[in-house]
């Protein structure tokens, strides 16, 4: 029985039904990419009677497989075990491969993943021994240039200016630790295959159908690995938009995207071009902006939707003044919970049909101030947070120890969390005496000879976490993950809520693992929590306003979004960070922002802002002044004495 396409446009239904050997399809934002690849996916097995085994589809995180998984299933009225697609990210995809084949390259069974603090905070003590002249605030700094090598194993590009030294020091902590980062994942399956063919050979027999979503964001490694996975007889089907490209700071190469022709010779292109999303004023706004990139490949887009509302831009004379001016904003759009707010349209909104999104996560704080003071209910994705989806930062480590207690690394965390006494200075001293005797951490704590070391504070402070610890051993073999979380949130004294409804991440991150005692779903529980990507823990089922960063964003729509902090050197982001970023990721970027806006979008800045320690004046953002002014309205800042009013008609004068 031949798979129902009623419901795709001619572009959709051509890149489903095509039967060319390798097949780029061009996908921009709200162009249906993701039912696309679905009906991909369903079509070869109900209409080309393709072995569902044979189908490998690769998404960029683990949460877009999941719901390509529930997709897929629908559309073939589940009358076909969708268990036997493989389909996850390349990560899950290498992490799958190692557990089977890692002895090959040297990783014991129980093998850990290192997430990004646990890596900081690895390199942190591997500089101590390494290069103690170096400041430990540039651990993140020698993260990404050890990323970035790893990242160019297998190519003739070098990453100069990392120390061997520090490389070899780094490499062996981690095989002393039984831990893989998260380069690793992809570095070593790739290994394993060039140097055991017979692997590689298997695992090509296996899968004749390679569908790979977001192609514009794979890095090198990434793409030798799908070079090594698909065969001569493959089938490579790979979708994405190359004016979407915005992981260069993990490693991603838009060039891989843009070379596919060039890889492919025999490729046949299709563009999908009707965008289901955004009103025709916020497409026609973001494609006037995004056409000023050179390194993408030119496809214009048309929207069904109405042309809407102009593009608002609100102008603040600083920070505070900005995120007051935001929430004021918002007020009117959920239809007011002040007597003096009302909405002047004819629409209202939900809180969480609603994001402020900004380049960088420092930005946040005055939003999240000014909403909590307004008693609009409010989620941070990602970053710094007083938020509960924070805390996970403290129980991950634990949950680690309850499985080995022997990591050091997730045992030194603990006792930062449990009391703040035991400082880096100590626990590094702890760390050398447990190597000196070649022990564990978990060890030294239970020597006689700790008393002697640590003062009465920290001793009592030792006994409860070892207490503490002996008890959720024991409790763990009994209780729900849930539960065992919940316990641990207690003896920490961290506030994570069970019975809100606007539960936090983590909270609906356990439903899947709720089947048998916490002992036994722990470990696939970690392995989840450590693919996890930062947009991943958004909620989308809480009530709340939405703070996350663009990036974080990727994939996701509201119907109102404002883009906050659009001030030069912030966006595009130049003045902040290692170093400067390229201006047309940036852009591209920033593209990315307006096109989650479905029906109304703000973009806001401020002449002065507080950030990283200093009071800065900047002028606004130079990507909106690449937006049409016909399409922009101002909305001044009427309370402050300093904001300027801009008439309507000439707001580009505000960029020169």
């Amino acid at each position: 029985m031949s798979l129902d396409l009623s419901s795709l446009n001619y572009a959709q239904i051509d890149a489903v039904t095509a039967i060319d050997e390798n097949i780029l399809i061009i996908a921009g934002p709200g162009t249906g990419k993701t039912q696309t690849l679905a009906f991909r996916t369903a079509y070869l097995i109900r209409s080309k009677d393709v072995s569902p085994a044979s189908i490998i589809a690769i998404t960029f995180t683990n949460k877009a497989a999941q719901e390509m998984r529930e997709r897929v299933s629908n559309l073939l009225c589940n009358e076909c075990n969708t268990a036997d697609i493989w389909i996850g990210t390349f990560h899950s995809l290498g992490l799958a491969i190692l557990r089977e084949e890692g002895h090959r390259v040297g990783l014991r069974p129980d093998f850990l993943i290192l997430s990004e603090s646990e890596q900081i905070e690895l390199v942190k003590s591997v500089l101590s021994d390494t290069l103690p002249k170096e400041p430990l605030i540039r651990a993140k700094r020698w993260v990404q240039r050890l990323s970035e090598r790893k990242n160019h194993t297998f190519s003739s590009q070098s990453v100069s200016d990392l120390p061997d030294i520090l490389f070899s020091a780094y490499e062996h902590r981690l095989e002393e630790l039984n831990l893989i980062d998260f380069d690793d994942l992809i570095l070593k399956p790739l290994i394993l295959f060039k140097e055991n063919p017979e692997v590689r050979d298997t695992c090509r027999n296996r899968f004749c159908h390679l569908l790979v979503d977001e192609y514009q964001d794979i890095n090198n490694l990434q793409y030798q690995f799908l070079k090594e996975l698909s065969g001569p007889a493959a089938s490579l089907w790979v979708i994405g938009d190359a004016d979407q490209a915005i992981y260069a700071f993990r490693g991603a190469n838009v060039k891989h995207f843009l070379k596919f022709q060039q890889d492919y010779p025999d490729v046949r292109t299709i563009a999908l071009k009707e965008n289901y999303r955004s009103t025709r004023t916020i497409l026609t706004s973001a494609q006037t902006v995004i056409a000023h990139n050179s390194d993408r490949i030119p496809h214009t887009l048309t929207s069904s939707a109405s042309t809407g509302l102009p593009v608002h831009l609100l102008q603040a004379a600083n920070d505070k003044a900005e995120a007051r001016l935001v929430v004021k904003e918002i007020e009117k759009l959920i239809g007011g919970i002040r007597m003096e707010s009302s909405f002047e349209g004819s629409d209202s909104f939900g809180f969480n049909e609603i994001a402020i999104l900004y380049r960088l996560h420092h930005i946040s704080r005055f939003f999240s101030e000014a909403l909590k003071q307004s008693g609009i209910p409010y989620q941070v994705v990602g970053g710094v947070s007083s938020q509960p989806d924070s805390a996970m930062e403290y129980v991950v480590p634990f949950l680690k120890t309850l499985l080995n207690p022997h990591d050091d690394l997730s045992f030194s965390a603990i006792l930062q969390a449990m009391d703040n006494k035991f400082d880096r200075t100590t626990i590094t001293q702890l760390l050398d005496l447990a190597r000196d005797r070649e022990g564990s951490l978990y060890q030294i704590f239970h020597s006689p000879k700790i008393d002697g070391l640590l003062d009465p504070y920290r001793i009592d402070s030792d006994h409860k976490l070892l207490s503490f610890l002996h008890r959720m051993q024991k409790e763990m073999l009994a209780i729900s993950l849930r539960e065992l979380i919940a316990t641990i949130c207690q003896g920490l004294n961290l506030n994570m809520p069970l019975e809100d409804e606007n539960h936090p991440w983590w909270f609906l991150l356990t439903e899947p693992f709720s089947d048998g005692p916490a002992h036994d779903q722990l470990p696939e529980f970690l392995e989840t929590v450590a693919l996890l990507k930062e947009g991943e823990t958004y909620n989308s089922k809480a009530e709340a306003v939405t703070l996350m960063t663009v990036h974080a964003a990727k994939g996701l729509e509201f119907p109102v979004v404002f883009m906050v902090g659009l001030e030069s050197g912030i966006f595009p982001c130049t003045e902040f960070g290692e170093g400067p970023s390229d201006l047309e990721e940036e852009r591209r970027l920033f593209y990315v922002g307006m096109t989650r806006a479905k029906k109304r979008l703000y973009l806001s800045c401020s002449q002065s802002r507080h950030l990283f320690g200093e009071n800065r004046e900047a002028a606004p953002s130079s990507f909106i002044s690449e937006i049409p002014p016909e399409m922009i309205t101002v909305v001044p800042d009427h309370k402050s004495a300093k904001a300027k009013k801009i008439p309507a008609g000439k707001q580009r004068s505000l960029f020169t």
